[in-house]
């Protein structure tokens, strides 16, 4: 039983975890966007693709937090539409995490894919239907630390998240599946 709750339940919980912290910080009170620029590159490194899930789940939950009263404002404030309100974040937590999710599953390695995918799940989380319910980005921090520096600023961090995967990383033994 230990061994099945240290090998398989807790990598998840600690991605989990620390997806939120990354989502908390940059998207938080006192927030540092730049922060978020990290997203893909560290879903790239986690090759485990439920690892990986897990991570980017963490990091919309806890960033998208204000779409709950947000939500349940726009439709009321009773009890009722306090319940929609975290039925519709969870939601559109899901949902923007969905093709990050579906790109782990695709992509189960590291490999020169894993950064096309990221790329492409970027596009597809902010590009309407999802764009519209969307948020947290890692693209939209872009405009927090690079003012005025439009599509240049968008093509180098996309070209950047494509190259990532063809860096050679050194293995150690311990760090190996």
């Amino acid at each position: 039983m230990k061994s099945i709750l240290h090998s398989v339940i807790r990598p998840q919980f600690t991605c989990l975890i620390l997806g939120g912290i990354v989502g908390f910080i940059s998207w938080g009170e006192h927030r540092n966007p730049a922060l978020a620029l990290i997203v893909p590159f560290v879903w790239i490194l986690l090759e485990n693709p439920t690892k990986a899930s897990a991570w980017i789940l963490g990091y919309f939950f806890v960033a998208l937090r204000g779409a709950q009263s947000a939500s349940a404002v726009f439709f009321g404030e009773s009890s009722e539409s306090f319940a929609l309100g975290i039925g519709l974040w969870a939601a559109m937590s899901i949902s923007v995490a969905a093709p990050w999710i579906l790109g782990a599953y695709f992509c189960r390695r590291r490999s020169e894919l894993s950064g096309l995918v990221a790329v492409g799940a970027i596009a597809i989380a902010i590009l309407p239907p999802l764009g519209i319910v969307g948020g947290a980005s890692p693209v939209l921090s872009l405009g927090w630390i690079t003012p005025g520096g439009g599509w240049t600023a968008l093509w180098a961090y996309l070209g950047l998240i494509l190259l990532f995967p063809l860096i050679p990383l050194k293995k150690s033994g311990s760090c190996q599946r």
